[in-house]
């Protein structure tokens, strides 16, 4: 049976429809099957996530891609929720995997800096890290600047760009590639995930 995991969504407008959207890419769905996982939504709505959070038992977090964090003061209803979501899987001892804007938000919230970083849009590049070298998809423009204090580097780019961080004592973990937008479900991904939300091994 697949276990149930919290997932934040990305916050878009359509102007010509006039909406305001939460939503998440399609392409979640057969990767979280290959990890044995199902989504519960959590909307971009802080009262919402909130009842959501304190009334579903879940194995945990993703912090999920899509977009930036932005630095200079533009919070909006995604970062409350977020930050509220990461509080309640702390104070319940549950995992959390950051995916690229997600690793972006961890950072910010425990306290360590980002700056822009340019070629690493739509693209693909190695990195290296415990697993060795493989190739991963890039969507971002923010890179981590200083590494939160209690987390670590794993991973980085042929760049010297931080890939992945992961803190020492806490089950935190973030990204920065997209494990759902690969072309199958890479065997490294979804152990990642497997080990974080399908047993109580730290990250």
């Amino acid at each position: 049976m697949s276990r149930l995991v919290a997932m934040t969504m990305r916050d878009t407008y359509v102007r010509e429809r006039g909406e305001a959207r939460d939503c998440l890419e399609v392409a979640w769905w057969p990767f979280l099957r290959a990890c044995n996982l199902a989504p519960i939504c959590i909307p971009n709505d802080p009262t919402i996530a909130v009842e959501l959070l304190d009334h579903i038992d879940v194995a945990g977090l993703i912090l999920t891609g899509g977009g930036d964090v932005w630095l200079n003061d533009k919070a909006c209803a995604r970062d409350e929720v977020e930050e509220i979501s990461i509080a309640r899987m702390i104070e319940i001892d549950m995992p959390v995997i950051g995916i690229c804007r997600g690793l972006q938000k961890m950072c910010a919230v425990y306290g360590g800096s980002l700056q822009p970083i340019t070629g690493h849009v739509r693209t693909s590049h190695r990195i290296f890290g415990p697993s060795g070298e493989r190739h991963v998809n890039s969507f971002h423009n923010y890179q981590i600047d200083r590494v939160p204090d209690g987390f670590e580097a794993k991973a980085w780019a042929e760049d010297g760009s931080i890939e992945w961080i992961a803190h020492r004592t806490r089950r935190l973990a973030g990204i920065m590639w997209h494990p759902e937008r690969m072309e199958t479900p890479d065997a490294s991904d979804v152990q990642l995930f497997v080990d974080a939300f399908g047993s109580m091994r730290s990250l």
